[in-house]
Formats: structure tokens, sequence, C-alpha cells
């Protein structure tokens, strides 16, 4: 089977084949004996492993407003903050309510790994004042 044939049985394109060939003809030989079949399910798995890393962080506009509804549907679910809200200190992730009362926000705990992914989620963590 030339190596021609099998690239367009396997979905590979006819100049992959023919760049191959050109830049080393001695790889006829070796391309002739090559199961094709196994081969390319090799090469999907191989470059679907590359892809893996493809759960990148969120773009900072789109992190910000996922972390900024959780902080507001936190206030709203709060009576007593909404009530007497200050401020938010978005960069410390931090709302300020009634005189002295600060509510505190943190990523979740992630597991921890060698893959890069997005930000955990944020979370309340604790309140200097009770909420009720």
């Amino acid at each position: 089977v030339s190596v021609l044939k099998c690239a367009k049985l396997t979905g590979g394109s006819e100049s992959l084949a023919q760049t191959f060939l050109r830049a080393d003809p001695q790889l006829t030989v070796a391309f002739s004996s090559v199961d094709w079949n196994h081969f390319m399910r090799f090469l999907m798995f191989a470059l679907s492993l590359g892809c893996q890393g493809a759960m990148a962080a969120l773009p900072p506009e789109y992190q910000n407003q996922d972390d900024l509804n959780v902080i507001i549907e936190f206030i709203k679910e709060h009576p007593r903050v909404i009530g007497n809200l200050q401020r938010i200190e978005f960069a410390k992730f931090e709302v300020h309510f009634e005189k002295d009362c600060v509510l505190h926000f943190g990523r979740k705990a992630r597991m921890t790994g060698s893959m890069p992914g997005p930000a955990a989620p944020l979370e309340f963590k604790r309140s200097t004042c009770p909420l009720d």
C-alpha cells in the first residue's frame, strides 16, 4: 500500500505524506510496513493528550464577572448586609457593612495537580460580625 493511499484512507493529507517522503526517501520502506490504522489511532491519541491544557484560566473580564456575581448574590441573601452595605473592595474580595463589619471571600480549595486550569470559584470564608 502506498503512503499516499494510506494517507487518504486514514484521513491524512496527501501533502503531509509527500513532505515525509521528500524529507527522507528511505522512509518509503518504513511507511509501507506500518499498520496505518494503529499508527493513526496512536497519533490521534497523542495529539489529544496535548489538548488537555485547553482548560485555561478565564479571561479577566469573565473571571471578574463570575466573582462579582458570587459576592452580590451573597449580599442579596443577607438582609443585614444589604441593609447596611458600605463598600465592596473587589481587589481584596471584601464587603464592608455596618460600622466595622467585614465579609471575607476567597477561592475554594482546589485539588493540586500539574495541569493548569481555571481559577477555583469564589466562596464566602468568614465575617467579622454575625450575619443574622
